[in-house]
């Protein structure tokens, strides 16, 4: 591939730098040998490219669960602060992973994460 100068003037070419065949390895070259035909991208950049866009989900996925992870406990930690035993606290927090979380947690992890709580935890006293 060559580049031409900054300048229409300009009459010089110089070569693009070559990445080295290592670049191609893995999934990533293969979506790159795969789109390569097709794009007018620098060979080099795809792989970068497709690399990027696979963090960026994984960093939406792991900011969703986190954040699930966080609304149960929460939820678990409100509960208990004005009495709820570990029973109701199990219920609620198992109707909330089922109802937002995508795919649910392990019915067991919640059910741990409620006898945590109420293990940590005891509740407000009233004033």
């Amino acid at each position: 591939m060559r580049h031409r100068g900054l300048t229409s003037s300009s009459s010089y070419e110089e070569e693009w730098p070559r990445c080295r065949d290592e670049a191609f390895a893995g999934p990533a070259g293969v979506v790159a040998r795969t789109i390569e035909p097709h794009s007018e991208a620098d060979p080099g950049a795809i792989p970068i490219q497709t690399i990027v866009g696979d963090l960026s989900r994984l960093a939406q996925r792991l900011r969703s669960a986190y954040h699930l992870a966080v609304t149960l406990l929460r939820l678990g930690c409100a509960m208990r602060r004005v009495g709820g035993s570990v029973e109701a606290i199990e219920a609620a927090l198992l109707a909330e992973n089922q109802h937002c979380c995508d795919p649910p947690k392990e019915e067991r992890l919640v059910c741990a994460l409620a006898r945590d709580i109420t293990d940590r935890y005891e509740p407000k006293e009233s004033r």
